[in-house]
């Protein structure tokens, strides 16, 4: 048997010099333990405490992970280094780790590994954090498995309405949470069986209704959807028996209600379909003029806001792929892991499911629902589940799986209101998967 070393591209994970075709092995960027080829020799600054090479100084089209690693005013789109035409950047500084400052502010960078990195220093004191611009790059994503981000404010954790509004970009219309990101740069969490709740099927997944749930902060909806024998569309959950059904254009309809609001102006949602209607123009007519057609995952989710065109629907019926009207294929856009999962003491099914293999724009969703079997919601394993440390937990062994692309965009789950999700979802868009880290990670 013959074992050949497969070299490495630009900016493929290595773990030397000697598995790189051109360059060197270096940190991806500042404060990481991600290595990668870097083009050449030359595409490197040092970090004085430590010696260690950063990717850095990449031209326009050289491939990059993220905006620190492209030289000047260029931004880091789509895996490569571009010209930024909105946005102003100042590269970053690297700056000696202060070793004296203690923890005394209420929001401060941590800093994983404590043989390199001993105490932590404040994120607001520019004297010690890298003079930076964020951009509307795509690849600077929420997440990092190796930076954390530490709040120790309690108060930081709400229970409603977590929605954060950062400064405005005065060069877009829009100004919310979404207007910077990219599907696959945010983050959302997401109701199992959105319309299941109980007097209304027969096996629920929810306690409040999908306006209720719109209202506290999900920006993410699942529907059942099936045709008629009058040709209408209904929504059902039940095992067995007779079945409940609730109307989809009803339904549809107050949801709309809600969104459309002035408060809701620079929001987003998205609805997958578990379709089993498979008739786009009726499943399409109460949606009025607010989703989008021929999405394009190039373009940020502020480009359709500031439209109006605040709905992604996708289905999950390949019949019914026509993006031109405004119905996009589950497959082609979101990579998901298996979702059956009945034992709460047990980890979540991390199997590949569906969707996009090895891609960096594909909406990485995570089902995180346990229930019980055949298929019930189960409101006291949905609280063990989704209580913030547990969530968080199990969000790092998704990130290891490898159609994840350490990434997460989306976690569903069953019965919202219980556990603390919403201390889930501020770790999470802050960097912070590490947050309240167990012992044993």
């Amino acid at each position: 048997v013959i074992l050949k070393c497969v070299l490495k591209e630009i900016a493929e994970p290595c773990g030397s010099d000697t598995e790189c075709i051109h360059g060197i092995c270096a940190m991806a960027y500042m404060w990481t333990t991600n290595t990668l080829c870097c083009p050449t020799s030359d595409d490197k600054i040092v970090d004085d405490t430590d010696g260690q090479f950063y990717c850095a100084g990449m031209e326009v089209d050289a491939p990059c992970l993220t905006t620190k690693m492209c030289n000047g005013n260029n931004v880091c789109l789509d895996g490569f280094c571009r010209e930024n035409t909105v946005v102003p950047v100042q590269s970053p500084t690297l700056l000696p780790v202060p070793t004296d400052v203690p923890l005394s502010v209420s929001t401060a960078v941590l800093i994983n590994d404590p043989t390199r990195f001993p105490t932590n220093f404040p994120i607001n004191d520019p004297t010690y954090y890298p003079t930076y611009t964020p951009t509307i790059s795509p690849t600077d994503a929420p997440l990092s498995v190796s930076t954390a981000f530490l709040i120790n404010d309690p108060t930081h954790f709400p229970t409603r309405n977590p929605t954060k509004v950062p400064t405005s970009d005065p060069t877009i219309v829009c100004s919310g949470y979404f207007c910077d990101k990219y599907l696959h740069t945010m983050f959302i969490l997401m109701t199992h069986n959105s319309f299941a709740e109980p007097g209304k099927v027969q096996s629920p997944n929810q306690n409040y209704d999908m306006v209720t749930q719109l209202q506290e902060g999900i920006r993410g909806f699942n529907m059942d959807i099936y045709l008629s024998n009058d040709e209408s569309i209904y929504m059902k959950h039940d095992i067995g028996g007779w079945p409940t059904t609730i109307s989809y254009n009803d339904s549809v309809d107050a949801l709309l209600a809600e969104f459309t609001k002035l408060e809701y102006k620079h929001d987003f949602i998205l609805v997958q379909f578990e379709d089993y209607a498979q008739d786009v123009d009726k499943i399409l007519s109460p949606w009025g003029d607010v989703f989008i057609e021929e999405f394009d995952e190039t373009k940020t989710l502020g480009y359709y806001i500031s439209q109006g065109k605040r709905v992604l629907l996708v289905s999950s019926c390949n019949y019914n792929y026509q993006p031109q009207k405004g119905i996009h294929y589950t497959s082609d856009l979101i990579t998901e892991n298996e979702y059956k999962w009945f034992f709460s003491a047990y980890n979540p099914p991390l199997e590949y499911r569906r969707g996009p293999l090895f891609s960096q724009t594909s909406i990485k969703l995570m089902n995180l629902f346990c229930g019980t079997a055949p298929g019930l919601g189960n409101m006291i394993s949905s609280a063990i589940v989704n209580d913030p440390q547990r969530m968080l937990y199990n969000i790092r062994l998704y990130l290891q799986q490898s159609y994840a692309n350490n990434v997460v965009n989306i976690v569903m789950v069953d019965y919202y209101d219980t556990g603390n999700i919403w201390a889930t979802q501020d770790a999470v868009r802050d960097g912070d998967v590490y947050r309240g880290c167990w012992n044993d990670g």
